[in-house]
């Protein structure tokens, strides 16, 4: 029998497939380390735009202003969800990043008919969001962030005691300007 890198007797067949298996072992543990740090990373920069969110919120422009984004229905069993579940991408003023969880038969409701209190009872905070929920999110996290600046330039607009912008307006502008 040969001797193993760590000192124990293997066959030829069992030394190779436990190196190999040692390997993986190694290169799955680097793997979760660095998806930890990369979230941990990340979800320091979404607390401090979650701050900053919480902030335009104290100046009364956006009161419980929602912006919903992407949703994905969920399979049976993902994320503790069932066939059901259709988890969606949000930020809501003041709380800041997170997503919405829509249940049974309804999932996401057209866009605009969700009152702020339904999206607000279904709210799910960054901070309390798993691993892979938190990934979902960060896909549309700069859409979300872009569309909520939008609604803050017309509420301020609107404000400044000048020409109100209507949302409309705003809109058609910005998407002729592109």
């Amino acid at each position: 029998m040969e001797k193993s890198p760590n000192g124990k007797h293997d066959s030829a067949l069992g030394g190779r497939f436990g190196m190999r298996l040692e390997e993986l072992a190694r290169e799955l543990h680097t793997l979760n380390a660095n998806i930890r740090h990369d979230l941990d990373h990340v979800g320091e920069k979404v607390e401090q735009v979650n701050d900053l969110i919480e902030e335009l919120g104290g100046t009364g422009l956006l009161c419980d202003s929602v912006v919903l984004g992407s949703g994905r229905q969920l399979g049976d069993g993902e994320l503790g969800g069932d066939a059901c579940t259709v988890m969606q991408a949000m930020l809501l003023v003041p709380e800041g990043a997170g997503i919405c969880r829509w249940k049974g038969e309804d999932s996401i409701p057209p866009h605009g008919e969700a009152s702020v209190q339904e999206v607000r009872d279904r709210f799910v905070p960054f901070s309390q969001c798993n691993p892979a929920e938190k990934a979902f999110l960060l896909q549309f996290i700069e859409e979300l962030l872009d569309e909520l600046t939008d609604i803050a330039l017309v509420a301020a607009s609107r404000s400044e005691g000048g020409k109100a912008v209507s949302a409309t307006e705003y809109f058609a502008a910005r998407t002729q300007s592109s």
